[in-house]
């Protein structure tokens, strides 16, 4: 049971219920079932059924949102706190507010699972897909990660960018352009072999800008689902510094964004394909802010990194940042963009123990490839080196350190 689709079933009716929401989402085609057979059903079988909470770090901040909050509150912990039924909730870190019989920590695929899941999402090029994989050591590290495999899966086939891929910040990047290619086939008449860079940017442009504004807002109010009427000024300054009329229209047909509530409904919302997109296109906005010293982005940048550096939320936002700047770095031959950032993330306030501070240097090397080719990084990996000389006899952050240093394959230097 995806948790940010039943908060988006919340939102757009006004007597939702568990059962409303099974009825609408899993018995579409059932003519006749009522809500009372099914909680009838659900209160008659509770030691037979297995509730699947998907996705509980989607839904925290709308916990806290009027209305639909204390809905949303009631089903899920209906749900969580029946002593009766069998239940697993899957979370990124996150406080969840709910005692539960066992804790279990996801640290990802192994080969075998690999294997397994390309064989049965993607049978008929599985051979092909595992020995480019297998090839490709940075890409086959990051293809431990769920959601980065079933990318490169879905991606697979689509012309460019995925062979070229080490990262995750590359991977997003690939995927984003394919995507944004796909909106400029389709809704502007030119033919894929035809798109120019420059025509790409020109249609595609001022639809990244307010996806990056709209994204980092966003991960800044901790708000997945969007209201468009909160991002009507984003639109508005896009349309005029680009010239592109109506282009709300333009960033929902990108494909990127999808809808909840019907056209004429003052209260529609938006909200990103994955919680990953939106991190992605937010780093972008912290990327082009970090290039532009002295304006009021920058600023504005500068002081959210430096009070949310460590907090577990931004975290794959800030890997996403080093990533793009990285990349943007080595495209021009300057890494004054990624020097800003680490300037940023260095600077006070410090975490007193590190550990948090080394765990986010570290994922931030990893995006960058840990490139020496960035003076800067041979300074931070003696950084870490010392780190861990220094507290290598302390058992819990030794094992901590360890679990890190495990899935980063740059750090074989080390």
């Amino acid at each position: 049971m995806p948790l940010r689709e039943l908060a988006n079933y919340i939102e757009t009716e006004n007597s939702a219920t568990l059962e409303g929401f099974i009825k609408q989402t899993y018995l579409p085609g059932v003519r006749g079932i009522r809500e009372s057979e099914i909680a009838q059903f659900l209160g008659n079988n509770v030691g037979n059924i297995l509730y699947l909470l998907d996705g509980y770090d989607e839904i925290v901040p709308l916990l806290r949102k009027p209305g639909v909050g204390a809905k949303l509150g009631s089903i899920v912990r209906g749900i969580i706190e029946d002593s009766m039924a069998h239940t697993i909730v899957t979370s990124r870190p996150a406080r969840i507010e709910h005692k539960f019989d066992q804790e279990y920590e996801n640290v990802g695929f192994i080969d075998q699972d690999i294997e397994r899941y390309v064989s049965t999402f993607k049978s008929e090029r599985a051979k092909e897909i595992l020995n480019f994989l297998k090839n490709n050591k940075s890409l086959w590290g990051i293809a431990h990660i769920p959601i980065n495999l079933e990318l490169i899966c879905s991606a697979w086939g689509i012309s460019g960018g995925i062979d070229k891929v080490s990262t995750m910040s590359q991977l997003y990047g690939a995927i984003t352009d394919r995507l944004m290619e796909r909106y400029v086939v389709k809704n502007h008449a030119i033919e894929l072999d035809d798109l120019t860079c420059r025509k790409f940017n020109k249609r595609t442009q001022p639809i990244v800008r307010c996806l990056e504004r709209i994204a980092f807002r966003g991960m800044k109010n901790n708000q997945i689902i969007i209201p468009i009427k909160e991002i009507q000024g984003i639109i508005a300054e896009e349309e005029k510094r680009s010239g592109v009329g109506n282009l709300l229209r333009e960033v929902l047909k990108s494909g990127m964004v999808k809808i909840i509530g019907e056209n004429n409904d003052e209260n529609r919302e938006i909200y990103f394909l994955h919680l990953s997109f939106q991190e992605y296109y937010a780093a972008k906005y912290i990327a082009r802010a970090i290039n532009n010293i002295g304006t009021e982005e920058y600023k504005q940048v500068y002081a959210f990194i430096s009070e949310n550096k460590y907090i577990p939320y931004y975290e794959v936002m800030m890997w996403f940042s080093a990533g793009v700047l990285y990349q943007q770095g080595r495209a021009r031959g300057n890494y004054e963009g990624l020097n800003g950032f680490w300037r940023i993330v260095e600077a006070e306030p410090r975490e007193l123990v590190g550990i948090r501070h080394v765990s986010l240097v570290i994922r931030s090397l990893e995006e960058c490839e840990a490139s020496e080719k960035v003076e800067k990084h041979k300074e931070l990996i003696n950084y870490i080196k010392q780190w861990i000389k220094v507290r290598a006899n302390i058992r819990h952050l030794r094992t901590f350190m360890i679990e890190i240093l495990k899935t980063t394959p740059p750090y074989s230097k080390l």
